[in-house]
């Protein structure tokens, strides 16, 4: 229960700090909360004054004048990191959404399998190919199986755009799906960046 009571206390605070960035004045308490009505948020003048003496104490905004308050770069900051946040948790949900949707089976090499499309202009595709030629030729693909369309043609639920070439590669999802199917949970819970040097991983750096 406190947890949650946590969690709605934060997302009222990125709430009023998403307000008054939008502004370029201060905005006293009664303006922020009929602006917290286009978030959802019912709050109270009362109430979005008590969040903004902590707000203050934290040093996320500042008074200025006898109610008006403005974002700091303290503020500001603290908004862009809950906004990455925002985006890290659509992306888990959408790898999980994809590995449940999975149901490639590698013993019949058959399924459905989860794909990366990239759209590149046309003049230059070919160039592009060259470029990723030698990745897929040591193998550092999930897999040499590719597929292109062109413009106007459809892939999934979107069309190739005039002009464009798109590619489709197996992305790694696939074996978070594979390992579902087959009995075994899977928590993606880390992200990051592997260095390759040599064909060998050197080093691998992320955030769980």
């Amino acid at each position: 229960m406190i947890g949650t009571e946590v969690q709605d206390a934060k997302r009222k605070v990125i709430a009023i700090l998403k307000v008054l960035q939008d502004s370029k004045e201060p905005l006293g308490a009664r303006v922020i909360a009929q602006h917290l009505k286009s978030y959802g948020i019912e709050l109270g003048e009362r109430a979005v004054r008590y969040h903004l003496k902590i707000m203050d104490e934290r040093g996320l905004t500042r008074l200025v004048g006898r109610d008006g308050r403005l974002i700091t770069p303290a503020g500001a900051e603290e908004l862009k990191s809950a906004l990455v946040r925002d985006k890290v948790g659509f992306a888990i949900s959408r790898i999980e959404l994809l590995a449940f949707r999975t149901n490639f089976d590698p013993n019949r090499r058959a399924g459905l399998v989860p794909v990366n499309v990239s759209f590149f202009p046309e003049e230059r595709f070919v160039e592009a190919l060259e470029i990723m030629k030698p990745v897929f030729e040591r193998g550092l693909c999930v897999s040499d199986l590719v597929f292109t369309a062109r413009a106007g043609e459809k892939i999934g639920d979107s069309i190739v755009p005039k002009g464009k070439t798109a590619l489709g590669t197996i992305c790694s999802v696939v074996i978070n799906g594979t390992l579902l199917k087959a009995g075994i949970p899977m928590d993606s819970r880390f992200g990051g960046i592997m260095e390759i040097k040599e064909s060998q991983a050197a080093a691998l750096c992320g955030t769980d």
